[in-house]
């Protein structure tokens, strides 16, 4: 179970308007984070997952991306994270493998070190849709 409440809020606005919301939001409580990479200007937090998660999979028989593996591939992003205290101008892109939430990246786009552990307060914004139908979360 993820208890991180800025992780949660990423999956929430990336979610949004997902052709697969209902089914990816269904895998959130079966993940755990199982590792965090720090990349110097960005995060890699890669989760693990119950079993039960695979009744929430994302069909994958018309993927078109597959990793070195044959494993099937696709991201959902569109969240961009501000923080202008801790220099933060950041990209979220969530990773599936073979339909399944698998890692989240996170990349400081004003080429900034990344801060080493979450920030505690943040500006999440999707910038894929229409500026009326956005959604921010700010905590």
């Amino acid at each position: 179970m993820i208890r991180s409440q800025y992780i949660l809020d990423i999956f929430d606005l990336a979610f949004d308007e997902h052709a697969e919301s209902d089914l990816l939001r269904n895998q959130v409580p079966f993940l755990t984070i199982n590792d965090i990479n720090h990349t110097g200007i960005g995060v890699f937090v890669h989760f693990s997952s119950d079993d039960q998660i695979q009744q929430f999979k994302i069909d994958t028989s018309n993927a078109t991306d597959f990793d070195v593996d044959g494993n099937p591939t696709s991201v959902v992003n569109g969240v961009e994270i501000r923080n202008p205290d801790l220099l933060i101008l950041a990209d979220a892109t969530i990773h599936l493998k073979n339909g399944i939430i698998d890692q989240l990246e996170i990349w400081n786009k004003c080429g900034e070190d990344y801060v080493l552990s979450e920030p505690a307060h943040y500006q999440l914004d999707q910038i894929w849709l229409d500026k009326s139908k956005r959604r921010t979360i700010i905590r």
